[in-house]
């Protein structure tokens, strides 16, 4: 009897290990998202506290970039401004808080393991529409970025072989594709062919596709065009329609399937 009560108190002290143990690996494996800043005006100051009594430990320039470790949970109002301040920190180590409304944040889209190697993606919004922006860590330092782009949207085709970029709705024809590879060389860019509905990756495969607005048939009704793209910007097919439909084609003797929309008129 005495065993059997040494053998049941064992057991419930190996269940309470391995139960603390398990919680302690899901803990550790909670890792917030790393996130930079680009900033968007010079001599932005660094400061101690997230205030503007906190005492002043550096300046911030113009594009620099800093990683953002975190935030505020509320913001404040300064002038016609209001944002959370962000704790952030530069290559160089230094480390203190900024206003955030001079910080364009932007979030990681790509990572090797060691997270030595990291692409970001950054977004603005603006009175003419939004922005993107690709930057380039390398080792932990800038290695390289590209210029703002007019944007509002991004895929990352399967198996990390593109970062492609375009427009979900642009209310004009002057939309643009972008097309770079993880090395943030652009392998294509061009001109969307008309009024942007949709941008997306075609499932389960390395192929993207834009439906654009087609002019109206004679019936006064919206003609749509389907152009399905891969992965370097040349054209698989182009398919017109004029109302909802899934649209089925093959490529590479894998076949495909498209929810195709019926978008609102322009």
């Amino acid at each position: 009897m005495v065993i059997s009560k040494n053998r049941f108190f064992i057991f419930i002290l190996s269940l309470i290990f391995a139960t603390f143990i398990a919680g302690q690996e899901l803990e550790a494996n909670k890792t917030k998202s790393t996130m930079i800043g680009i900033l968007n005006d010079s001599q932005v100051r660094i400061r101690k506290d997230p205030n503007l009594e906190g005492e002043h430990i550096g300046y911030l320039n113009k594009d620099q970039i800093v990683y953002v470790v975190d935030e505020t949970n509320n913001s404040m109002k300064i002038g016609k401004m209001d944002s959370k301040w962000y704790k952030v920190r530069t290559f160089e180590g230094i480390e203190g808080w900024s206003y955030g409304a001079f910080i364009d944040l932007g979030f990681e889209i790509n990572s090797d393991p060691l997270n030595i190697n990291s692409i970001f993606l950054c977004k603005v919004a603006l009175s003419e529409g939004f922005k993107l922006k690709l930057v380039y860590l390398k080792d932990k330092q800038l290695f390289k970025q590209t210029d703002w782009m007019d944007s509002s949207d991004y895929i990352v085709i399967h198996g990390k072989e593109r970062i492609i970029l375009g427009d979900t709705y642009y209310p004009s024809d002057e939309s643009y594709t972008y097309i770079f590879d993880f090395d943030l060389n652009e392998i294509k860019e061009f001109r969307n062919p008309g009024i942007t509905y949709q941008f997306m990756q075609v499932e389960h495969s390395t192929l993207f596709y834009l439906i654009i607005f087609d002019g109206m048939d004679n019936e006064f009704s919206a003609k749509n065009k389907c152009i399905v793209y891969d992965s370097n910007g040349s054209i698989v097919m182009q398919y017109s329609y004029s109302s909802k439909e899934k649209y089925q084609f093959k490529y590479k003797e894998e076949s495909y399937y498209i929810n195709l929309i019926q978008p609102d008129l322009p």
